[in-house]
């Protein structure tokens, strides 16, 4: 009895674990912002060097992979 509620509790666990409702992001398509949010993107600066910057992305705006953007 003991080992039979063991056995559906782990069961339990196991399949709670794996139903997900997210979907994964195909990299070979981009995507389009659905809300604002802030994004930490590579700037190239005047000078020439590429400095981590902070950047308000905003609805609409599109984030691609880099296999999308370069050839």
């Amino acid at each position: 009895m003991r080992t039979t509620a063991l056995a559906l509790l782990v069961c339990g666990l196991l399949s709670s674990g794996c139903a997900r409702r997210h979907a994964i992001p195909d990299p070979s398509v981009p995507h389009r912002v659905a809300r604002e949010t802030t994004a930490v993107v590579w700037v190239r600066r005047h000078d020439g060097r590429l400095v981590e910057e902070r950047v308000r992305v905003l609805p609409g705006w599109w984030l691609a992979a880099p296999q999308v953007v370069e050839p």
